[in-house]
C-alpha cells in the first residue's frame, strides 16, 4: 500500500460493478447444473412455486432456497410473480428433459467447477451449526497466539483495496453532520475510519474488531499517520461488552455476514449502546426488493451460504429491522457501485 505525501485519497473515475459481476460469476454454470440435477425445472413446470414449496419438493434447507432461486432468475432461467417461480421460454425449451432440444444432459461437471459445484448442493441441503460457522470464520482471528499473520494480511489487504473506493463513496454522499465520536464496528483494518478521518478531522475514530484483525489495523492506520485520530480496539461483538461513549455505530458489510437473527441482535444493541441522537449506519450490497436482481448480487447471496452463511438483504428489509429496533428517520442512500448506506437515528 502506497499512501500520498499529502494524505489526500480521490474517487476512482468508475465504479467497480464489473470486477464484481466477472468474479462472482464463478458460480452461474454450478449453480445451473445443481438447478438440473435437482430436478428443478421439471418440478416448477408442472406447478409453479414458492421458495417454500420448492425447499420440500427438493429436499433443500428452505433459506438458502431463495438465493438459489434468485440467482436463476437474474440469469434468465426463471420469472418470479407474486412470490412464485415460473419457467421462462429459454427454460422451457432447453432445461426440460422431454424437450428435443433438452441441454439437460449436456450440462456436464468440467473438473475447474467440480468443487463449486459440490459447495452449492452442499448450502443448498445441509445447514451447519452456529458453532461450526463460528469456527471456519472467526477462530483464527480470536487467537492471536496461534494466528497464521500472512493469512491475516492477505485477508485484510484484499478487503482495504475493495473497500478503499466504496469508502470514498460513503464519505462524499453520507450525512455525518454533528457525529464527534465514531465506532466502526467489525471495522477491518480501518478503510473507512481512514478515508473519513481524512475529510472529517474533527472526528474520533474507533475500528473495533477481533484481535488479531486488530493487530493488522494498527499497521495500516499508521501507515496514513493517522494513529492520533483512530483507535484500535479488540471486541468481539457477539460475546464482549460494547465500547460505550460514542454517537455513532457503523457496520459494513457486516449484516449480511450473519442473517436475520444476528444482524437483528447487532441493530438492537446498537440501540441500547447510542445515546439519544446517536446514529446507525449500515454500508451495505442490497438485493432488489424482489431478490432476484442484479445478477452480481443474487450471486453473492448465494456465495453467502457456503462461506459465512449469512445472506444480502434488500433495502426494505434493513430499514423494517432497523425500524423494529427502535430507529427513526430511516434514509437510504446509494454510494459508490452496488453499495449503499441505510442510516437511521435513536430519537
Amino acid at each position: 500500500m502506497s499512501v500520498k505525501d499529502d494524505k489526500t485519497l480521490e474517487l476512482p473515475t468508475c465504479d467497480d460493478k464489473l470486477l464484481w459481476d466477472v468474479t462472482l460469476s464463478v458460480y452461474n454454470l454450478p449453480t445451473l447444473i445443481v438447478a438440473t440435477e435437482l430436478g428443478l425445472f421439471p418440478f416448477i413446470a408442472r406447478k409453479p412455486a414458492t421458495p417454500e414449496e420448492v425447499a420440500r419438493k427438493v429436499f433443500l434447507n428452505a433459506e438458502p432456497t431463495e438465493a438459489f432461486l434468485g440467482v436463476l432468475t437474474s440469469l434468465g432461467f426463471l420469472v418470479q410473480y407474486k412470490g412464485r417461480f415460473y419457467l421462462t421460454e429459454v427454460s422451457r425449451n432447453f432445461l426440460l428433459p422431454e424437450s428435443p432440444y433438452s441441454w439437460s444432459k449436456l450440462l456436464g461437471s468440467p473438473p475447474v467447477i467440480t468443487d463449486m459445484k459440490a459447495a452449492v448442493r452442499e448450502a443448498l441441503q445441509r445447514k451447519p451449526t452456529e458453532e461450526e460457522r463460528a469456527v471456519k470464520v472467526f477462530g483464527m482471528l480470536k487467537d492471536v497466539d496461534n494466528v497464521n499473520w500472512e493469512q491475516v494480511r492477505l485477508i485484510t489487504q484484499k478487503s482495504h483495496v475493495r473497500s478503499l473506493p466504496a469508502a470514498m463513496g460513503v464519505a462524499r454522499w453520507g450525512d455525518f453532520t454533528d457525529v464527534r465520536n465514531f465506532l466502526d464496528m467489525g471495522g477491518g483494518c480501518g478503510s473507512f475510519c481512514i478515508v473519513l478521518a481524512l475529510k472529517y478531522p474533527e472526528i474520533e475514530f474507533t475500528v473495533a474488531d477481533l484481535p488479531a484483525i486488530c493487530e493488522v489495523a494498527k499497521e495500516c492506520i499508521r501507515e496514513y499517520g493517522l494513529q492520533d485520530q483512530i483507535a484500535v480496539e479488540p471486541v468481539d461483538m457477539f460475546e464482549d461488552v460494547w465500547p460505550s461513549g460514542y454517537d455513532a455505530l457503523f457496520f459494513s458489510n457486516i449484516f449480511h455476514d450473519w442473517g436475520e437473527e444476528r444482524s437483528r441482535y447487532l441493530g438492537q444493541k446498537s440501540f441500547e449502546v447510542l445515546p439519544p441522537g446517536g446514529r446507525i449506519y449500515l454500508h451495505e450490497l442490497l438485493l432488489a426488493d424482489t431478490k432476484d436482481s442484479p445478477l452480481a448480487l443474487t450471486m453473492y447471496s448465494l456465495g453467502l451460504k457456503f462461506s459465512t452463511r449469512g445472506k444480502l438483504f434488500t433495502a426494505e428489509e434493513l430499514d423494517n429491522l432497523l425500524r423494529d429496533c427502535g430507529f427513526k428517520d430511516i434514509s437510504i442512500t446509494n454510494t459508490y457501485g452496488y453499495h449503499s448506506l441505510v442510516t437511521g437515528r435513536k430519537l
